[in-house]
């Protein structure tokens, strides 16, 4: 390294810069509003060879000073600059500060005005900080050379000298003691003041938290209280059909006219299975016969996207090269390329509307022209296929509508029906969101194909859970959500759809939270229903 001529102690007022990566034999260089610069380049102020620092730029970094400040800017350097090990472009730097010209670089301190008389010890957190000497063996020559005093000077002069020393020594002592405890009131002060707004925050936190307890808390109790009455609701019907049954049974032992009797068994009969609905059991198997029946309206929705020449229709397809790379063609080399997916979706009408998500139909690039060389161009083109849950019968689907923009992910896709088509009652658009704490059911193809499946027959799955918040345009669900549920109802256990399921949570780097499912509210299916253009595309 070189640097321009400067004397190794500038004036008590200025500040300087030393460099700290040969010791302490370094050069301290002033600091001007001119700047000093810093680079392997000649005309650079310091200059740092190639051979040494490979690392540094050319003309790598500023150390300036302005309106009473000293600031290292970086030069658009191609390793950076570092000021406590993090890269700037530019900083302000204090009396003591180190930086670095690249990460590991050659590294150098900024000294202010009060630096006379004082080395430069580096900290483990990267600044420098001053070092003063210490009383040794030399203390004494010290404070004469400080004092003014001469090297000898007879024993009566030596005394008085001395004994002034000794007062002008307690006179310091005494103000240090003085300023040190003023310095300790100033920081139990502080530290009071900064102890009192941190209680202040955390109080502020635990009242807000609270008041969310007790708002969940008063929800819970309303829905309580709620369930309270439904029971004693049931309890009194329940009773009453009890009450019925006793009656009727009375009257039947009592040989009624031969015209009643069949009037009266009927009515029996009717009882009892309005009795058999209010028994737990019945209830639970009530509501897998509606979970069940619900699932046969579910469809795996396959979807296959090819490419063709525009004009001519040829399929594109895929040879492999002499490095082992694809190659596209349309001449037939190889196999026909083409890329797969799957979801769900559900049946609802029967004309054969089909209700799903926009992202598990509707595919990049497909009204696109794609240009793969020079002499392929194609277009890509989606073949939907609906295969209904314990069924293998694949069923020639059309997108007819789709919602994409935003927080909307519809689509409304239409076969042709067919005798025994499986479907649901309908959905209602005015219905409202799900109320936090609702039991609901999941029901579509998680993994898709890759499931476990009974050969070519597709089996719906359905996962049961609550609903655990309203975000923003979604609901979210703790029910298991993966790849291939998109598109699947949600409905409760009485059979209603509720909303449609979307997606999971993603993490990080590719990772999902899959207990952390969200659906769109049914409400939002008035985006796609009814269709724009029955009898078309959107």
């Amino acid at each position: 390294m070189s640097t321009p001529t400067a004397p190794d102690s500038a004036g008590s007022g200025t500040w300087q810069l030393k460099g700290l990566h040969r010791g302490d034999d370094q050069p301290f260089v002033p600091i001007t509003g001119q700047g000093v610069t810093l680079g392997r380049a000649a005309g650079n102020d310091i200059v740092l060879t190639s051979g040494d620092f490979p690392g540094v730029s050319a003309t790598h970094a500023r150390v300036v000073l302005r309106d009473g400040q000293v600031l290292v800017e970086d030069l658009d350097s191609k390793n950076g600059t570092f000021v406590r090990g993090q890269p700037i472009d530019r900083e302000v730097l204090e009396h003591g500060d180190v930086f670095e010209l690249g990460s590991g670089g050659p590294r150098f301190v900024v000294l202010g005005p009060e630096r006379a008389e004082q080395t430069v010890e580096l900290a483990a957190d990267g600044t420098a900080r001053p070092h003063k000497r210490s009383f040794g063996a030399d203390t004494v020559e010290l404070m004469r050379e400080k004092l003014g005093l001469e090297a000898h000077q007879d024993a009566t002069r030596d005394v008085q000298r001395q004994s002034r020393r000794n007062s002008l020594l307690i006179a310091l002592l005494l103000l240090v003691v003085v300023a040190g405890g003023g310095y300790v009131y100033w920081l139990q002060h502080t530290s009071r003041s900064e102890l009192q707004a941190l209680r202040e925050r955390i109080d502020k936190q635990v009242r807000d938290a609270k008041d969310r307890i007790d708002v969940h808390r008063q929800g819970w109790e309303r829905r309580v209280a709620d369930m309270e009455r439904a029971r004693q609701v049931w309890e009194d019907q329940r009773k009453a059909l009890l009450e019925q049954r006793a009656r009727l049974e009375k009257e039947l032992s009592s040989r009624p006219r031969t015209e009643d009797l069949a009037a009266l068994r009927d009515q029996l009969a009717a009882t009892d299975k309005l009795i058999r609905q209010y028994d737990p059991h019945s209830v639970a198997q009530s509501r897998y016969a509606i979970v069940n029946e619900v699932g046969r309206a579910v469809a795996m929705i396959e979807v296959r996207q090819t490419f063709v020449e525009p004009k001519t229709k040829q399929l594109l397809y895929m040879k492999e090269g002499p490095g082992g790379e694809p190659v596209p063609n349309l001449s037939r080399e190889g196999e026909p390329y083409a890329q797969t997916s799957s979801g769900s979706g559900f049946c609802f009408s029967p004309e054969g509307w089909l209700l799903t998500n926009a992202h598990v139909v509707l595919k990049k690039n497909s009204r696109e022209q794609i240009r793969l060389g020079p002499d392929v161009v194609v277009q890509s083109q989606v073949e939907l296929k609906v295969v209904f849950s314990g069924t293998s019968e694949r069923h020639p689907a059309r997108l007819v509508a789709w919602a994409a923009d935003g927080r909307e992910d519809l689509a409304l896709v239409k076969i042709d029906p067919f005798p025994g088509m499986p479907r649901l009652a309908g959905i209602r658009t005015d219905a409202p969101d799900p109320p936090m704490g609702m039991e609901v059911f999941l029901i579509g193809f998680p993994l898709g194909t890759r499931a476990l499946q009974e050969g070519d027959k597709m089996i719906a799955s359905a996962c049961r859970g609550i609903v655990s918040r309203k975000v923003d345009a979604y609901v979210q669900t703790d029910a298991a959500v993966l790849p291939g549920n998109s598109g699947g109802p949600v409905i409760d256990d009485t059979g209603k759809v509720l909303g449609v399921v979307v997606g999971m949570q993603r993490i990080d780097q590719g990772r999902a939270a899959h207990s952390m499912g969200f659906i769109i509210p049914i409400s939002h299916a008035k985006k796609v229903w009814p269709p724009p253009n029955p009898g078309g595309t959107k």
